[in-house]
């Protein structure tokens, strides 16, 4: 029992943020986590399907990351398989939008569940297999970036996804590749604001206090707050109760498609 508690202790702290809370995904809350440090900066759990790391146990400045992949949902979960949550430099970047609620007949506790309420790619057309599972085929560490590689088939045919996390350059580089076009989705903390969109839509400017985050793609990027046709750009930070959030649409071709997101 001891040695039980004590791996499930550090697995706690390793899904807790250099803020102090553990990362909410699926119907979980933002409570309080443990910040006690651990002997590695990386954590992965494949029966789980999640993935954290960061670069120090002391600097609440630090990278954080937590990944999700992994089989069907199950119970509590939400269709968040693919999705990065991405804190830097004191500021939390890619977030989860938490949960509205239980009662799915209301349009935002139903959104919430959705892969497109969560920082995943969706093509056009095509149907979601909820069967399908999201396998993490490679993960690597190298400097002060870190790596992983999924694959899956969840609308029915072949993709492939990259998250870069890069300490020393504040960034995050993210690479699909898909045989249809497809909309790539990203959540952001409601601390930002749009400041600029380049007149051929492929790179935004946004700002949080004196922070800068320029996002550049391949695709074209369309931005949303607080969209309520179409549901789109809310933050759920406690049951009953919805914030205004910016998310982001890019729309890719089939083959390809990169976006960073650079913090400054």
């Amino acid at each position: 029992i001891r040695a039980d508690l004590t791996r499930a202790r550090a697995s706690y702290a390793h899904l807790t943020t250099p803020a102090g809370a553990v990362v909410p995904y699926g119907d979980g809350n933002p409570v309080r986590g443990i910040t006690a440090p651990q002997p590695a900066g990386a954590f992965r759990d494949d029966v789980a399907g999640v993935a954290a790391g960061r670069w120090s146990w002391t600097d609440p400045a630090t990278t954080y990351y937590l990944l999700r992949y992994g089989t069907s949902r199950r119970m509590h979960g939400h269709q968040d398989r693919g999705a990065l949550v991405w804190t830097t430099l004191g500021v939390p970047v890619l977030v989860d939008v938490q949960t509205y609620g239980n009662d799915v007949n209301l349009p935002d506790a139903a959104w919430c569940r959705t892969p497109t309420a969560h920082n995943t790619q969706v093509p056009r057309g095509r149907a979601l297999d909820l069967n399908a599972p999201v396998a993490l085929t490679r993960a690597t560490r190298s400097g002060s970036a870190h790596a992983y590689t999924l694959a899956d088939r969840l609308y029915g045919q072949n993709h492939v996804r990259t998250w870069v996390i890069d300490n020393a350059r504040h960034a995050v580089r993210l690479t699909d590749t898909t045989p249809s076009a497809a909309t790539t989705l990203l959540h952001l903390d409601s601390r930002w604001a749009l400041a600029t969109t380049s007149r051929d839509r492929h790179t935004v400017t946004l700002t949080s206090g004196s922070r800068r985050l320029t996002v550049a793609s391949t695709g074209a990027i369309t931005v949303r707050r607080g969209s309520t046709n179409p549901l789109a750009g809310w933050l759920y930070p406690s049951y009953g109760v919805r914030v205004k959030g910016v998310q982001l649409f890019i729309s890719t071709a089939a083959g390809r498609s990169v976006t960073t997101m650079t913090v400054r």
